[in-house]
């Protein structure tokens, strides 16, 4: 093994010392024919291995280009083809001194999400603003952190150094506005007034104020001398994302949740004009230099350039699919940076509106895109925990070839098929066994199961794999009636409800029966025939995204909530408003209709529960408790009970009529984003940004189950009709089955090429409804029979006990376990020979489903001792993980 790895290392480094020329595309270079949905190994030369190129295509001659991916090197690049059909194709491969190849300083650190960075224009300095609720300052120079600022008790989202850089404001989830001493971390001035989340700050350049903007629908301008409030600026109708001042100090500009950007008068406060075009609510907006444009960015997934003294639009640059967190200009007016949600910095030529610079900065959503203050370089910030310093080449030198001649794509039908084992193999006991497939592209993700008594049951081996190829290690379980089942989890969709022109951010089924609901950014919710998949009825009149819906318990009538504020009543077979709601002053999140059919409940971003009459749309009460926004509402189903989530981390439970506050859950550590009942009303479910849902009980408030989501936050979470599971819906695209009893994972696939914002049963129990921000609704069968979807190994095969030959493999024994089976705890004792898969290694207990139930550094180690006694009975693996690959072996616990 040793010497395979080292004949490889040698043979990269003679490969990267040939003579280099003109760059040229290898392949496909003329008369290929592509098969769709399959991997193309694109190949150029004439470059050494560590220049990075773009790379294009074209299926029209060349007439116009597509991009594949930018900045990649090593000469060749796995693509997957798109399934189309042309034989007019062309390739193209160009090279440029981008940003992508000059990542200068990497800031990282914080212990959540990184919303934003800027720089000091003093010079020297970055600061960045976490989920951590703290701001970092860190030297540019050394990479280090100079001061954290600590005190916030929410999320940090803005900060603005002040121009001489001796002060710092920073911007809260907690809705306080905070002034520091940027160089000792001191706290000078607490500003609170703002009723939600404060969103963005300002320092005007004088020193004399700053700004702050919120999601409470305000503006306020504060004393920075005293922190006293000087004024409120009122005018937009939604929440204020966005807040700057011109270079000048002369000219305030906004940007909000009601699609539009204003710019007012400092000092006399008077609104000069209001900047009207975008089609969805406005991240961001900022002045050029000389204060002459703004250019703002926005959920429409464009950035906009305005002339400031006209409100004339001077330009649109377009994101195609993806919406815009921030837009900045570079110092000379002529450039402007964006950062988008898909991890990518672009740089657009103002006058031309042409797209000049593209490169992927993070693995997460880029928060903020700022130039330096000399234009050499541009400063990042995601939400992967990241901010980067890119350099910025010069000039647009570049070195570029197309294919010679035309090829072709040709669309590839197939069928997924089982190629390994497939009947009449033998496989072992702790072993590893190599699973293969074939009929889909390698990059089309696959569920694997197996089962040990000839198909009655199965169990996962792998929710989620791709290559057409799998390692499996061979369970402890013996058989000879195995069979192997792969899915396409994209192929247990039976039924795809497409046609809003924006996010859809949830769906609900009518209980009455055939239909349901999505509600959309494009302000409307459609009504869909389950059976057709067509739409029946489209609810418009929303001015703002419609995030939530539910149907009355006939399935009559269907309320919805908004953006804009205000809960709507509709006639859900006709589309007649019946009546509009109105009280909120922030967004409206979630909505729920009492099963008697005679109220409604509506949560808000201000932080209020409001109960409505559903009959005359009075307002009956408002539920004040929460501390914070509240995310989500929904009544049990006899109607006795509210339960409540929140942004303050808490989910609170309230006595329908009386409206008496009976107990508040506490355990998340981060928002909780939805709670919802059993049918019995027993239990509570609820998902929060602590990336975990959990299962309380409903009369005593105790914490029954955490159901990890290990990295990601959860939007939603909802019971099986019978109570026994919970389907849970996350933000990277992924539905997954819980069993409440045990907590274990029982079901997880790929549903959407995004968030999903809505997970429910349906209310047999057969199938489960998703939406996403894709903008595709799912609905999908939970039956394992689906033919279309899957293939099953031909014939039995077996699985037998390991051999002594396999106990005494050399090759098999880098680590010795023991002891196994296991009971109260397992010790490893490694052969430092696991070296060869890296130096930075790290062992990890792992379950059946993939679950890291524990993990440590071995950091040179041979000897380690894990106790498992918080693990159940069951089979698990031992898994060493390196830079250079993974090492697994399998062990149990039996007690």
């Amino acid at each position: 093994m040793k010497k395979v790895l080292y004949l490889a290392f040698w043979g990269l480094i003679l490969c990267s010392s040939i003579a280099l020329g003109q760059l040229r595309v290898a392949y496909p270079n003329g008369s290929e024919q592509l098969k769709g949905k399959e991997l193309c190994t694109i190949r150029w030369e004439g470059v050494d291995a560590i220049t990075k190129v773009d790379i294009d295509y074209s299926t029209n001659s060349g007439n116009s280009w597509t991009p594949i991916i930018n900045g990649v090197n090593g000469l060749s690049y796995n693509w997957k083809v798109p399934n189309i059909n042309s034989s007019q194709c062309l390739l193209r491969v160009k090279t440029e001194q981008k940003t992508s190849t000059a990542e200068i300083k990497v800031f990282q650190g914080h212990g959540s999400y990184i919303n934003s960075a800027c720089f000091d224009k003093a010079g020297g300095r970055i600061a960045t603003n976490s989920d951590d609720n703290t701001t970092r300052i860190w030297s540019i120079t050394t990479g280090l952190t100079l001061v954290t600022l600590t005190g916030h008790s929410g999320d940090v989202y803005w900060s603005e150094f002040s121009s001489d850089g001796s002060k710092i404001v920073t911007g809260s989830d907690d809705g306080t506005v905070r002034l520091w001493d940027a160089n000792t971390g001191t706290l000078l001035r607490k500003m609170e007034g703002h009723t939600s989340t404060v969103t963005h700050v300002a320092y005007n350049p004088n020193g004399n104020e700053v700004a702050s903007s919120s999601d409470d629908g305000t503006v306020r301008i504060w004393n920075a001398a005293t922190g006293e409030l000087k004024t409120t600026l009122r005018g937009h109708t939604n929440g204020v994302h966005s807040v700057a001042y011109s270079r000048d100090g002369s000219m305030l500009v906004t940007a909000s949740r009601d699609f539009t950007v204003k710019l007012w008068k400092v000092g006399t406060w008077e609104l000069k004009r209001t900047l009207v075009g975008h089609t969805g609510m406005v991240n961001s907006a900022e002045f050029s230099n000389d204060g002459s444009l703004v250019v703002s960015a926005g959920r429409d997934n464009t950035a906009r350039v305005w002339d400031a003294a006209s409100g004339e639009l001077k330009g649109t640059y377009s994101q195609y699919d993806t919406w815009l967190w921030h837009a900045s200009f570079s110092p000379d007016g002529k450039r402007v940076v964006t950062g988008d949600r898909d991890g990518y910095a672009k740089i657009w030529e103002v006058g031309s509106g042409q797209l000049v610079d593209s490169w992927y900065a993070h693995d997460g959503e880029v928060g903020s895109a700022w130039y330096s203050p000399d234009g050499l370089s541009v400063l990042t910030a995601a939400n992967d925990q990241v901010a980067r310093l890119w350099s910025l080449s010069s000039s647009n030198a570049s070195a570029s070839d197309t294919s010679d001649n035309l090829w072709t794509i040709v669309s590839g039908p197939s069928m997924l098929r089982v190629v390994q084992p497939n009947g009449g193999e033998t496989l072992v006991v702790g072993a590893n066994a190599v699973i293969k497939w074939e009929g889909v592209s390698t990059e089309d993700n696959v569920k694997i199961e197996y089962s040990t008594n000839n198909g009655e049951n199965w169990a996962i081996v792998t929710p989620k794999a791709s290559g057409l190829s799998y390692n499996w290690k061979v369970p402890s379980t013996v058989s000879t009636n195995c069979l192997l089942k792969i899915s396409l989890d994209e192929d247990a969709s039976v039924m795809t409800f497409q046609g809003h022109g924006s996010y859809i951010n949830s769906a609900c089924f009518d209980k009455a029966g055939g239909r349901i609901a999505t509600n959309s950014d494009d302000n409307t919710t459609r009504i869909w025939s389950i059976t057709t998949g067509l739409t029946l009825v489209t609810l418009t009149g929303h001015s703002g995204d419609v995030y939530w819906s539910e149907f009355s318990s006939d399935g009559s009538k269907i309320v919805t909530g908004s953006d804009d504020g205000t809960v709507r009543l509709w006639d859900a077979n006709t589309g007649t408003l019946l009546r509009k709601m109105e009280g909120h002053t922030s967004t409206v999140t979630h909505v729920a209709y009492n099963p008697n059919g005679n109220e409604v409940a509506s949560s808000s971003d201000d932080g209020t529960v409001r109960i409505w009459n559903a009959a005359t749309g009075e307002l009956k009460t408002t539920l004040r408790g929460h501390t914070n926004g509240v995310h989500s509402v929904a009544y049990s189903r006899d109607g006795s009970m509210l339960v409540t989530a929140s942004r303050d981390f808490t989910v609170k439970l309230w006595k329908v009529g009386t409206w008496e506050l009976k107990r508040t859950l506490v355990g998340h550590t981060g928002m909780v984003n939805s709670a919802e009942f059993s049918n019995d009303g027993s239990l509570v479910v609820s998902a929060g940004r602590d990336n975990t849902a959990r299962v309380w009980d409903a009369a005593s408030g105790e914490l029954k189950g955490t159901y990890s989501q290990y990295d990601t936050w959860l939007w939603h979470a909802s019971f099986s009709p019978d109570g026994k599971r919970v389907v849970t819906g996350d933000r990277d695209g992924y539905a997954k089955i819980w069993e409440v009893g045990s907590g274990q994972l029982v079901d997880s696939w790929y549903a959407h090429d995004g968030e999903v914002g809505s997970a429910w049963y349906s209310p047999d129990g057969l199938s489960v409804l998703t939406a996403a921000n894709d903008q595709v609704a799912r609905l999908w069968s939970l039956s394992s029979s689906n033919a279309s979807a899957s293939d099953t190994s031909d014939n039995l095969w077996t699985i037998v006990s390991p051999s002594s030959s396999v106990e005494d493999d050399d090759a098999m024994q880098l680590v010795s376990i023991y002891p196994n089976p296991s009971s109260d705890y397992i010790r490893v004792k490694a052969n430092l020979d696991y070296q060869v898969i890296g130096t930075s290694v790290r062992l990890k207990i792992v379950n059946l489903l993939g679950q890291i139930m524990d993990i440590e550094s071995l950091e040179g180690k041979e000897d380690i001792s894990l106790s498992t006694t918080q693990l159940p009975t069951g089979l698990y693996y031992v898994v060493l993980e390196g830079e250079k690959g993974k090492i697994t072996y399998p062990f149990s616990i039996a007690r």
